[in-house]
Formats: C-alpha cells, structure tokens, sequence
C-alpha cells in the first residue's frame, strides 16, 4: 500500500499506471487539528470515491459542454498530420479549461508519443479517443457519472443521514422555508456548488442545522461530488430534503423509515399529484389548505393539445420546421426521445405525465415506437387553417383570434350558473361601493405585485380589500376569488381584471378604449406656428450693428453673401430693401428696426427707390474672416475686425473701477491662500466654452469658494468685466486675479510656448551596447526564460530561426522594440553562412548572463556580479544621491498614508486632465495634494516637479508619478 500526501489528502490505492486502467481509489481527508474544523465542527476522517482516469474525467466535461476538442489543435498542425509538438500539446490542453496536474499532462504525452523519437505528440488518436463519448454506443449518463466523486458510508451512517434530512423536511414544510434560493445567493457562478463553509453558514441562518457535529460531516461528506473537499453540491441537498427516503438508491432503512414505494404505486401518486382530477365547481378556495389535496388544473393531461395548439398561435411557431432538423428522409416520423427536445427547444414545458399522454396518442405501431408527428402537425396548426381547403374553394376558415391563446395564457376555475349569477350581482355591488367611495385598487394590490405579473396571492387579495374597507361574508369572497384565479391554481388571483371590471374607465369618464376619439380633438399633425421674435436693441452707431453681426457669423460659420445672391441676378450690388430684410431673416439674423435702419442709411445705393449696396455689406461683415483683394496687396495691415459691442452701455465709472480692484485683490488672496484653480468651477456652467457666465453663475461660485460679496461689489464687476448681455466674462477676472501674475517677468526674446525644444528619436536606441542594457533590464524585471520559446520554433534544435519567428518570440514577450532595433539585432546575431537567420542560442546565452554564466559547475569558487536594473525611482539619473534619499523618503511618507486612507489618486489628476494628455500644471497638482491634505513641503515639491517633469517645464506627467507611488503603497502587488 502506497500513500502520499498533497494539500491534507492521503491517497489509500495503489496503482502506477492509472491512466490506462479505469478505477477508483479512496481518498481519506486528513485535517490538521481533526477536533476541531476552521468554524468549530469536528471534522473526523471522511472517505471519498474519487476517479483518477483523467481521460475519462475529460470525456465527461467534453459531453456535458459539447466541445470539439480537435479544433483546439487544428491551428498548430497546418499541414494536417495529426501531430504537434509538446509545447503546442500543452498549450492547447491549457485552453481547454479544464485542471490538469503536471503528472497528468505527462502520462498523456507519454501515451500519445510518436514511436518515431521525434518529440512529436499524436493528438489525433487522443482526439479520437476523447470523441468516443459521442458514439451511439456510449451512455451519457455512466460518462457523466465518472467525473463525480462518492461517499462510502455504512448502514448506520445511512440511516442518521435519513433521519437527519426528515427533520429537515420537517422543519422546512413548517416554516415554509425556500431552500435553494439562501444557497444561490452564493453561487454567483451557477454552478450548484458552495463552500463547506458557506453550506454551514445558510444552515445555521435558516435554523436548520443537525444537532451534532457527525451528522454535519455526513451530510457534507455525501454531496462533496467534485473529487475535493472544499465543494458541497448544494442542488442534490434540496433535492434529497424533498424525498430522504430516495437519497440511497437501492437500500432499505431498518428503522423509522417507511418502506419504498414502488414503481406502480409512484405512477399512481404522480397522476394524483400531478394535477387535479376532479371537478372544481364544488371547490372553497378560502377551505382549501396544505392539508388538503393542492388544486392545479393547468397541466391536465387531457388538454395538453389544446394548450400546445394555443401556444403556437400565440408564438405563431411553425413546428414543422423544428421536426425536419431530425427526420432527414421525411418519414414522418421521430423517436420519442427527439420529441421530447424539440418540444424543450420550443419552450414547451410539459410534466411526464402530459409527454406520455402525447407519446400514447401519437405513437406509431412499428416495433421502433417511434412517433409520428406528421399527424400531430395537422392537428396543431388546424388553429391556422383547414386540411383539404384547396378541394373546397368556397369554404371559410375562422380568423384567428384572442380567444384562440387563451388556454396558453389563463386556466379557470369551473363555476356553476348560479353561482355566477350571484356573481354578477356582486360585482355590481363592488363597481357602487368602489365609485362612490373614490377608491384607486390598482395602487394598491401593485405593492404587493414586485415581479409585475398582474397576479398576487388569495391572502394578499383579501388583505388589501380589508384595508381598503371592502367587508364581504366568506361565501362571496369565495366566489369573487375563484372568478378571478386564472393560473388553474386556488392561489393566485389575477388582480388586473378585476379592477377593470370593477373600476372601468366607463363608469368613470363616460367613454372607453374602443370608443377613442381624442384625434378628432387633438389630430396627430399640427400646423407649423411661426412666431415673431421682438428685439429691442438700440445700437450707438452702425458699427456697433455690424460688429455684433460679425460676431454671430464668426461663432455659426456663415457666408452671408449667399443669401443675397439669388436677389441680384444682373450682379449689380444692389438689392431692395425688403429683399436685404430677407436675407437677413434666412441667414437667421434678427435685428430690431433700429439697427435695420442703421444698416439702410449706411449702406444707401445710389439707385431710384430704396436700395441697399449688399455687396459692400457683405465684404464689411466678412472682414472678421479675411479682407477682400488681399491677393492685389501683399504688404495689407490684417487687423482684427471688430466684434465688441457697446449697445448704450457706458463704462464703469472710477467708485465702480476701485471697488473692482479691491474684489480682485481680496480675491487674489483666497487663491493664495488654497492654491485653487478657479477656472474649473466657472467651466461646469459654462457648457458651451463661450468663457461668460451669468451673475448669478459668477456668484454662485465664488460663494462655493467661500467668497461673499455685496450686491454693489457685483454690479461694478459687472460693469468692469460684462459683456453686452451683462454676462461677466470670468476669464478676464480671473487673469486680473491670479496670484503667479507677475512674478516671473516674461522673455522678450522666448517663444509663446512653454515646451522646450526636446528631440524625439523615434527609432529607439542605435549603440549594440545600449540596446543590449535595455532589453536585459526588461527580461530582469519580468524574469522571462527566451531560450523556452525559442525552441517551440526550432524543431530539430539547429540553434537558430528565422528573422521573423525571432521577432515573434520577443514580440510575444511583450519585449517593445522599434524596426530599427529589430534590425540591429538582427545583423549583430545572425549567422555568417545566412543572413536571414538569426543565432538565438548566442543571443540567449547573452541575456541569461543576468542571471547566471554558462559551465559554472567547472569554476565553483567563481563569483558572480549582479546586473543591476536601473531604479524606478531615477532611471533617468535626474537626482543626485541626497535628492533621491529625499525623495524616496517622501514617496514612503506619502505611499503609507495612501495605503492606510485608501487614496485613489489618479482619478483627481484626470478630472484636471481635460485634454487626456497624461499631464497636468503644477499648481493642479499641489493643490489636489492640498486638497486630500497630502502635506509636502516646498523642498520635496520641488523635487517631484523635478523628477516627474513633462515636455512643459510647468506641467507634471502625474501617470508616471501614480505608477512609481503605487511602489511604495503596495497597489503593484495582485491581490
């Protein structure tokens, strides 16, 4: 007997060769303190039959997920030989998802060797092998039950198992306890399995766990079915509280346990539970309990076609289609078993008992009991149409209708004819009390409907009517209930119709839903209303008109002159009056009478009548975009045109001008103080980027700020920096304000921007001995073996590849060099005989020099030096030696308090970071430290802007900053 231990099991069967041979070995769980477990049970030897044949165990995943295992080779062998090598084998086997051990993977590739000593694995054969399970020979169910693991227990144990589940059952039926949904609150995955752990936990929250610790270890011992200790398979369990007595197939309890039924006896118990036989005329709904028989007329068995005919019309399914996929030489006929999954297919859910109703009906009389569907056909889609109809050119086929889906949507209850005139008296009485009363039932039944299926329970019927003050005797709230349960069930109330009944909008507007003449009152088209916008704007002069018509022009692109056009056919420059009236309105330029005639007396043609010079016009406005016969001048002065409006606004006087200035300079001091960037508050009500705010806005925010001012304040800001709308332009007031103006005097002779002038050399390192360091210092940091992959493309081991396969392996390695590099290394190791090829076994014994040197074991006392990467914290050697001690202390400081406040950082630099560039300002990036009171001092600031610098010498590249930080708080590490 052999054993061996491996994460607390002993293995208790010998066998070397357990690949070839199918069997089952016993696994005894061994714990570390066997008396006590991690949450306070004992947890005793278990014994588990668990199957080793991994070949069988992969058989059962690849039938129950129906996988083509072969096409997960099929891209490494493109010439089709059946073969791989071994590195192809084991890629492919990892794609399978499926947990295979290295001992595992090595007795499969042992097997399937080629006798030829290639190195070479015959995945065909094993593919063929694994594909057995879809032979006809083969039986699903005994394939499946190989990847499960067992229980052994004795008869004693059987009989505590039974006793403990009844008791379950018990409580369960008497606390009306849902099992299965506690447990799939953790199964996120829908797998039917949980933790041992969490298997304990909803037992001990649903005050259903054994006395003792025994009973739980068996419990859990019996649904460990997964060949491990740790997975309790939690669907068996509620399958086996239903029925403990069938847990154990084949056994007799030999106490307390009533003998099992047998298989006459069960069809006979099935049949009567499985619907209810009898009438429903004489049935009480508010008498009827769980002692009694359950009423449920909706799966009869005697009108399963009548239902099946009812679903396909409402679905309009054509199940003729669905029969063919099986039936390829149109025989008509199918098996049963093929019935029974085009039936699952078509979301037709039907019990045993109605599917051997139907099998019976249709079964064929040949040996085969095959069943002949062509005749079920005919009678289902007779709801459609008439067999024979083309015989019979006058006959009439009933239109389909409502009625036709109703068997498929609601099953009532049977009612006798007096009952149901007593009915219709009683519904009159609810319709009175409910009108004259002002009662809304809809509302309130909802609140008890959270699935919105228009159905509540009979109890929760009756309570909302109780609360609405609804008393009726038992033997009408009987009947009212029974009318209205269309589930072909006595608990479910269908709450929709009756409200609608008793509540129609008939009674309580005098018309209904067929009678809907709203659209002869509201047509569905109106006609288009044209209104006319009234503008006041009283212009000084009419420059003060053409530059706010150049400004409107500037802001929607639009080239005046071709409103005009069309008006002057002969060219002449001149247009009437009315006609430069409707230009303007075309090119959507409202103006007021005023600054119309500002524009007519100004641009006057000398002309009989009242004409305007459109031409000139045109060429003045279009100067905000360029000046005409600039081709003629080359030496023409391109001021800016105006665009400023003044409209009878006069300037702020010299009160209003001091008082500006000194809400500036107060102003200007809050932004010293907390280093704020207020054009980010001011940007959040300017959607538009038109750089204006209202006065509201503007105050609004600065009382963000916590900066108050006096209504005067705000008007001379207003009058200092308002625009003709009275819109304060913020972006003036905050440049009069920011505290950094002024500090540094401007270079006369540097350029506008702020970037120096750096040199990007996109091909990537040109030295051999650079390049070299470079990818030394990747493969030391990522800890890659090249030599491995290598070799997946070198087959008969020559020691080299080609250019491009030798690109590919570092390309896979996520090694990122340029062509250029690609090509230096290419010509540094390829070999003198071909220069297409490349020595990689010279290029590897390079790299590993990082990590050791080649024929050390004959020199034992030499010693090795280490390859240094270069730091993370410099590598750029921008530092000195006290400046990186001072930063990496700073780092520390800040990493900590990141780690223990649970900071996210970066998420603040983005906010700022409109442009998605990587970079920010420095005074962003001091004042989101400030902000998340991240103190540093001037020196260690100076020394980050230092290290951390972008392109600009004022901005921060704060992605590489995070990326160093998550160093020193511990965010690199994979939780």
């Amino acid at each position: 007997m052999s054993s061996m231990v491996s994460h607390d099991l002993l293995i208790k069967s010998a066998s070397t060769n357990y690949i070839k041979h199918s069997l089952t070995i016993n696994i005894e769980i061994l714990n570390k303190d066997q008396s006590q477990g991690q949450n306070g049970i004992a947890r005793p030897a278990q014994i588990l039959n668990v199957e080793l044949d991994v070949e069988k165990r992969l058989q059962a995943m690849v039938l129950k997920d129906r996988i083509r295992i072969k096409q997960f080779f099929i891209d490494f062998d493109r010439l089709r030989k059946g073969t791989v090598g071994e590195a192809a084998f084991r890629t492919c086997l990892g794609t399978l998802n499926f947990r295979f051990t290295e001992e595992e993977i090595l007795q499969l590739i042992n097997k399937y060797k080629c006798v030829d000593k290639t190195g070479l694995i015959n995945y065909s054969d094993f593919c063929n092998n694994i594909d057995k399970v879809f032979d006809e020979e083969s039986n699903p169910k005994e394939v499946l039950g190989n990847s499960r693991s067992t229980a052994n227990f004795t008869d004693q144990e059987k009989n505590l198992m039974i006793d403990a589940l009844q008791n379950m059952r018990r409580l369960v039926q008497a606390n009306r306890i849902l099992l299965k949904p506690s447990f799939q609150d953790f199964d996120r995955s829908k797998c039917c399995h949980v933790t041992d752990q969490q298997f304990q936990r909803v037992l001990k929250n649903l005050n259903i766990i054994p006395p003792n610790d025994k009973v739980f270890e068996l419990i859990i011992r019996k649904y460990f079915d997964k060949g491990n200790t740790k997975e309790v398979n939690y669907f068996q369990f509620c399958a086996d509280v239903d029925r403990p007595e069938d847990m154990f197939p084949g056994y007799t309890p030999k106490r307390g346990v009533p003998e099992p039924i047998s298989t006459e006896e069960k069809k006979t118990t099935t049949a009567s539970r499985g619907f209810f036989q009898g009438s429903t005329k004489e049935i009480n709904v508010l008498e009827n309990r769980f002692s009694q028989q359950a009423v449920n007329i909706a799966n009869d068995p005697t009108d399963v076609e009548d239902r099946l005919r009812a679903m396909v019309v409402m679905k309009r399914v054509r199940v003729e289609e669905f029969f063919r996929d099986f039936d390829k030489l149109r025989k008509g006929k199918v098996t049963i078993n093929q019935f029974k999954s085009i039936l699952s297919m078509l979301n037709f859910q039907l019990t045993d008992l109605e599917f051997d109703s139907l099998a019976g009906k249709y079964k064929t009389n040949d040996p085969d009991n095959l069943f002949n569907y062509f005749d079920f056909c005919q009678t289902i889609n007779s709801a459609f149409t008439t067999k024979g109809i083309d015989k019979d050119p006058v006959a009439t086929v009933k239109p389909v209708t409502k009625e036709d889906t109703y068997l498929a949507r609601r099953k009532y209850l049977e009612i006798s004819p007096e009952d149901q005139e007593n009915l219709n008296s009683i519904m009159q009485e609810y319709r009175t009390a409910v009108q004259n009363r002002r009662i809304n039932l809809k509302p309130q039944f909802q609140d008890f409907d959270i699935t919105k299926n228009g159905h509540v329970t009979k109890m929760q019927f009756l309570r909302v009517l109780a609360q609405l003050g609804i008393y009726a005797p038992e033997n009408v709230l009987a009947l009212v209930l029974k009318k209205y349960m269309d589930m072909g069930n006595a608990d479910e109330v269908n709450y929709v119709d009756f409200c609608n009944e008793v509540d129609t909008p008939e009674d309580m507007f005098g018309v209904g839903r067929d009678y809907n003449q709203s659209f002869s009152y509201f047509p569905r088209t109106q006609p288009r209303k044209v209104e006319v916008d009234i503008v006041k704007h009283k212009p000084d002069d009419v420059d003060d008109v053409i530059a706010r018509i150049r400004q409107q022009c500037k802001q929607q692109r639009v080239r005046i002159g071709e409103f005009y056009r069309d008006f002057d056919k002969l060219r002449s420059g001149y247009i009437t009056e009315a006609q430069f009236r409707i230009g303007l309105n075309m090119a959507k330029i409202v103006l007021s009478s005023h600054e119309f005639d500002e524009l007519v007396s100004h641009f006057q043609a000398p002309k009989e009548g009242k004409h305007v010079k459109w031409r000139e016009f045109c060429d003045t406005v279009d100067e905000v975009f360029t000046k005409k016969g600039l081709e003629k001048a080359v030496d023409m002065v391109l001021d800016d045109a105006r665009t400023q409006t003044i409209y009878g606004r006069t300037n702020p006087n010299k009160v209003q001008r001091n008082v500006s200035e000194e809400v500036v300079y107060r102003f200007k001091q809050l932004l010293t103080r907390q280093r704020l960037d207020a054009k980010s508050f001011f940007q959040d009500f300017d959607r538009h980027k038109h750089f204006k705010v209202s006065p509201k806005q503007f105050r609004q925010v600065l009382a963000a700020f916590g900066f108050t001012m006096s209504d005067e304040e705000l008007e001379s800001l207003v009058k200092t920096y308002g625009n003709a709308q009275n819109d304060i332009k913020y972006l003036d007031f905050i440049n009069d304000a920011n505290p950094n103006k002024g500090v540094i005097p401007p270079d006369p002779l540097a350029t506008k921007s702020t970037y120096t002038s750096q040199s990007q050399n996109f091909k990537g390192e040109e030295e051999m001995e650079n390049l070299i360091f470079k990818i030394k210092a990747q493969i030391k940091k990522d800890r890659i073996r090249l030599g491995e992959f290598f070799l997946d493309h070198d087959v008969l081991r020559k020691g080299n590849v080609a250019a491009q396969k030798f690109r590919g392996v570092l390309y896979s390695q996520k090694i990122q060099l340029t062509n250029e590099e690609y090509n230096v290394l290419e010509n540094f190791f390829a070999l003198p005989s071909d220069p297409t090829k490349v020595d990689y076994v010279r290029f590897n014994e390079d790299m590993e020099k990082i990590f050791t040197e080649k024929d050390l074991e004959k020199d034992p006392v030499k010693k090795l030096s280490e390859f240094k990467a270069p730091s993370i914290l410099d590598p750029k050697d921008v530092l000195n030696t006290d400046e990186e001690q001072l930063l990496d202390g700073c780092l520390q400081r800040i990493g900590w308090e990141v780690k223990h406040r649970r900071l996210l950082i970066k998420p603040f630099f983005q906010d700022k970071d409109r442009s998605k560039s990587g970079f920010i300002a420095n005074t962003r990036f001091r004042s989101i430290f400030d902000n998340m009171k991240l103190k540093i001092s001037d020196d260690e600031y100076q020394l980050i802007c230092k290290r951390f610098q972008a392109k600009a010498s004022n901005e921060i590249n704060y992605v590489e900053f995070d990326y160093v930080l998550r160093f020193y708080s511990g965010d690199h590490e994979p939780q």
